[in-house]
């Protein structure tokens, strides 16, 4: 039986990551910005269209492996 909260929306639904994220050096003068980023949708858009094009560069990479396993196999 799930534990936490994580585990049982895991279980039950769409599975999400949470992590966090350090403001990159350099940019100190900016953190109200950053900050700002939480919330702000169009960058939340941006970073779900960046972990759609990772997995899917993770899925072909996937594919041409098995491929390659297979023509090898013949």
């Amino acid at each position: 039986m799930p534990k936490t909260r994580e585990e049982f929306r895991k279980a039950l639904g769409k599975p999400s990551i949470h992590f966090g994220i350090e403001i990159p050096e350099g940019y100190g003068d900016m953190t109200g910005e950053f900050i700002q980023l939480e919330e702000n949708e169009p960058f939340k858009n941006k970073v779900k269209e960046l972990v759609g094009r990772q997995l899917t560069h993770e899925r072909m990479k996937e594919k041409r492996r098995l491929k390659d396993k297979t023509s090898y196999e013949r």
